[in-house]
């Protein structure tokens, strides 16, 4: 079973979404781009950068941590857009949903959890696509 340290299973989300075309693109080479973090401005950025976020659950805490069973972590996306773009946020979100679901084919993870993305007002002229899935994954280098 491959086994993963925790900054390298959010590089594999970030090689996954960064690696997708969006359905329509708003000119060539458009594509998604992600940071780890939180959207901390008012969308400036330009929409389809993705903030990474991994949360880990309980029995991932480092004095907990063994390679012999599997721990879990709840992966957030947010994707700030302008409200003009609604049709093209709830687009790109069902994409990179659909990318979560399919990295346990081939990457050795369960991901679980990958409700429909939600698409959350943010001010007037502002609204995040926000994007949750839960992986399960062995981790890698425990003194275990």
């Amino acid at each position: 079973m491959t086994q993963y340290r925790p900054s390298e299973l959010a590089q594999l989300i970030i090689t996954t979404v960064e690696a997708l075309t969006p359905d329509e693109q708003v000119a060539e080479g458009d594509g998604f781009t992600v940071r780890v973090g939180f959207p901390d401005d008012d969308g400036a950025q330009g929409s389809r950068v993705a903030y990474l976020m991994l949360d880990s659950s309980a029995p991932t805490q480092r004095r907990n941590l063994t390679t012999s069973r599997q721990h879990d972590t709840t992966a957030t996306l947010v994707i700030r857009y302008p409200t003009h773009a609604w049709a093209r946020a709830m687009d790109d979100g069902a994409l990179i949903a659909d990318a979560l679901r399919a990295m346990q084919l081939s990457n050795d993870l369960e991901v679980y959890d990958t409700p429909i993305p939600q698409v959350l007002p943010v001010g007037d002229e502002l609204l995040d696509v926000v994007i949750t899935a839960g992986i399960g994954y062995t981790y890698s280098g425990a003194t275990q």
